[in-house]
């Protein structure tokens, strides 16, 4: 009986898992056109989104409006590796770095009077000026370069800033060229020009720190302009004039000029064209008189530099961090260093000097007293 009774049980089970299925498949039968939906925007989901995602990333890092950096570097070069790939020279206070067209990178050495060139793997090749790394004013050597704009592989033009002049380094020739200053502006010379730099029409500008003023010409004829000079006994409004402008660079996307002003605490902006030459602000205190450590302020500008996409770097060296300033946002982020905090540690600077970028958006950072340069990949 009991027998009996189990395998009942068990037929009674089986029929109602057949009509158990035999539903599903009825409603799957009357409503295929909804599951069918459903399959689809789950497979969507799961498989193309990602996909699509991962290409607007990329394209948005392409467009320069999604940069990011890891925020601890690589040394790639110090003062160790340069004795050990060229026993008789030694590094000094850095002040400025650049790559050409050929990844060859450049760094620009006050202290010994130099500018030293790496391959793309950061392997010493050469240098300009003298070999025993003492200051000269001939054409075989320079007195405390502070900043360079290349324009090519064979047109390297250095402030040479305490023998007030331009010159250029042509490594086909190994040797100097005056550009301007010296012997050849008798009328009006440079005063410590602090930065050089052209735009794409062969009008190269100077930061001419010295005499707070910005010095044009056209490269071949050299006949100046002075700009943005604070002009005697008028009421000058403060976006009329600079003061210790410390870096200049070339914006090619918006074909304006950037302007780092040391003590000025702020880096501007000057459409060339303007008339009366004026400035608008990009980055930290309009009148020139604010300093601090904020987002929107510096404590002693000590380099600024703009990628292809028109946002600017700016080293805000005492207070020992690299600000990021998107297009023109006058709120910056920190991309590289510590507030306030010094050290030798792979995320910390002490002085950080100067900044460039790889074509693939790598930061560069000269870390002056640390005598170093650090790498911070792109993420």
């Amino acid at each position: 009986m009991d027998k009996k009774s189990s395998e009942k049980e068990l037929l009674d089970n089986d029929d109602q898992s057949k009509s158990l299925i035999k539903q599903i498949y009825s409603v799957i039968r009357e409503n295929w056109l909804a599951f069918l939906f459903a399959l689809i925007i789950s497979l969507i989901i799961i498989i193309v989104v990602p996909i699509v995602y991962s290409i607007e990333t990329k394209v948005s890092r392409n467009n320069g409006s999604n940069l990011a950096w890891n925020v601890t570097g690589i040394t790639i070069f110090n003062r160790t590796l340069l004795a050990s790939q060229s026993p008789n020279l030694s590094l000094g206070l850095i002040s400025a770095i650049g790559f050409d067209s050929n990844s060859n990178l450049y760094i620009v050495d006050k202290t010994y009077h130099r500018v030293y060139q790496l391959n793309e793997n950061y392997q010493f090749l050469t240098f300009i000026g003298s070999e025993n790394g003492l200051a000269g004013s001939d054409l075989n050597s320079l007195n405390s370069p502070n900043d360079i704009y290349i324009a090519s592989p064979n047109k390297i033009y250095i402030a040479d800033t305490n023998n007030s002049r331009i010159v250029c380094w042509d490594p086909s020739y190994r040797n100097l060229s005056l550009v301007y200053g010296s012997n050849n502006s008798p009328a009006s010379p440079l005063n410590s020009p602090m930065s050089v730099t052209m735009d794409s029409n062969s009008i190269m500008y100077v930061a001419d720190y010295g005499n707070n003023r910005i010095v044009s010409f056209n490269i071949s004829d050299k006949t100046p302009k002075f700009s943005l000079k604070l002009a005697n006994n008028q009421n000058n409004e403060r976006e009329t004039y600079v003061t210790t402008p410390i870096t200049i660079k070339y914006d090619i996307t918006m074909d304006s000029i950037i302007i780092a002003q040391e003590t000025g605490y702020n880096v501007v902006r000057w459409y060339t064209s303007s008339t009366p030459a004026t400035w608008t602000l990009i980055a930290g205190s309009a009148s020139s008189e604010l300093s601090g450590t904020s987002r929107t302020l510096f404590n002693k500008v000590c380099y600024a530099n703009v990628d292809r996409y028109g946002n600017t770097y700016v080293a805000d060296c005492y207070n020992q961090r690299i600000q990021y300033y998107q297009g023109d946002l006058t709120k910056g982020r920190t991309i590289a260093g510590v507030i306030l905090a010094q050290g030798t540690n792979p995320y910390l600077f002490n002085q950080p000097t100067s900044v460039t970028l790889d074509n693939d958006n790598n930061l560069y950072v000269s870390d002056s007293n640390n005598y170093r340069i650090q790498k911070f990949v792109t993420v």
